[in-house]
């Protein structure tokens, strides 16, 4: 299966520690051995891999996780910008959906509804290809939510001092002792969902390039 590029069954052998190959090389690889068969004609050496670095570059989602305010949508922003890709913000999605604002969402309704609302867009924007996509502060507290996002994306951990961090409009962490907190529960889960990780504390369309440099170099994800 070449789409999604990680399925359930690789994502369960990748958390086993096996190494997992999706079928997007089998498809190029078959397409050009047919090229060669119909005009009778060696494709040049390493043709396979080449198309594979192109068409992963091009299919591949690049998505930001990070505690709440450390900076997601603006790098996202620049990155959807740099890399000619759509962009989306997850929190926007479900403010769009609900039609209200995270900070009502919450109040109204509580953390657990926006948690489903949360989960519906993560299923939404991880069928996507070819975009950039900026998560809220809590994404990775469900697994199924980064299942969605791993199927077709690169996830990139965007870290920042504490201290830089934004409260303004944030329903959980509206004092330095919430993030504190916030931070020791959720910094495993950052670390062990990310394939990379990049420090945000440069200017913006400076961390959005050196991202772009590293998941395009990225032998595979």
């Amino acid at each position: 299966i070449y789409n999604p590029r990680r399925t359930r069954l690789l994502m369960d052998a990748e958390e086993l520690g096996l190494r997992t190959v999706s079928g997007l090389r089998m498809l190029i690889a078959q397409a050009v051995a047919a090229h060669e068969l119909f005009f009778d004609k060696k494709a040049p050496e390493g043709v396979t891999e080449e198309i594979y670095r192109r068409l992963k570059n091009r299919l591949m989602n690049i998505c930001l996780i990070g505690m709440p305010g450390c900076g997601k949508t603006t790098v996202a922003r620049e990155l959807s910008r740099l890399c000619k890709k759509e962009f989306f913000d997850s929190d926007a999605c479900i403010e769009k959906e609900a039609d209200m604002s995270i900070p009502d969402i919450f109040a109204t309704y509580g953390e657990t509804y926006f948690r489903e609302l949360e989960t519906e867009a993560c299923n939404k924007l991880g069928v996507h290809t070819g975009t950039v996509i900026a998560t809220g502060g809590g994404v990775v507290l469900k697994e199924e939510n980064m299942r969605s996002l791993r199927q077709n994306g690169l996830i990139v951990f965007l870290e920042r001092d504490l201290a830089e961090l934004s409260m303004e409009g944030r329903p959980l962490s509206k004092s330095m002792d919430d993030l504190k907190r916030i931070y020791e529960d959720r910094i495993e889960l950052y670390r062990g969902y990310a394939d990379m990780s990049f420090l945000n504390e440069e200017p913006p369309a400076r961390v959005a390039e050196r991202i772009r440099e590293m998941a395009y170099e990225a032998a595979d994800y």
